[in-house]
């Protein structure tokens, strides 16, 4: 998203799936050791993922846990630092190009009514309810994700 704000002319729409809050994402101090024990704790961190994932659990679950346990040990906690000082909206509302903001109804890590704002604050964005999915629809709701992804990619080349 941030990309995309920063260069619109590179980027003719966005599809944001169970985006961060424009106002960013605040995480509690005492969750930061959780987060950094998640490097070698493989149960810990696939119980998390699977916490993300209320309404379908993906065969190849484990083998997320282990590339995600491949990431630089910084990003354990610097993406929710980052996300704890992040803000968008001032530059939401000067993208005017098409953006589908999708989210579903059980997510909970960030509501459907910030999901909701988050596409009001952009002037050509559209709130798409995924329905039953978590904070995981590309793995919950992946024929929905891949109509989605075929509606605004028929948008960008009828417009």
């Amino acid at each position: 998203m941030q990309l995309a704000l920063s260069d619109p002319e590179r980027f003719p729409a966005m599809l944001l799936l169970s985006p961060a809050p424009l106002t960013g994402l605040r995480t509690p101090r005492f969750v930061y050791p959780l987060l950094n024990s998640y490097r070698h704790d493989h149960r810990g961190l696939r119980r998390a993922l699977r916490r993300t994932m209320r309404t379908r659990v993906p065969p190849y679950l484990d083998e997320l846990v282990r590339e995600a346990q491949m990431m630089h040990p910084a990003n354990f906690t610097g993406n929710a630092r980052v996300l704890s000082d992040w803000n968008m909206s001032e530059k939401a509302r000067y993208y005017k190009n098409l953006v589908l903001v999708a989210s579903g109804e059980r997510d909970t890590l960030v509501s459907p009514s910030e999901v909701r704002a988050t596409a009001r604050a952009f002037p050509a964005g559209e709130y798409v309810n995924l329905g039953y999915a978590s904070h995981s629809p590309q793995i919950e709701a992946p024929g929905l994700v891949r109509g989605l992804i075929s509606c605004l990619i028929d948008a960008v080349s009828i417009g």
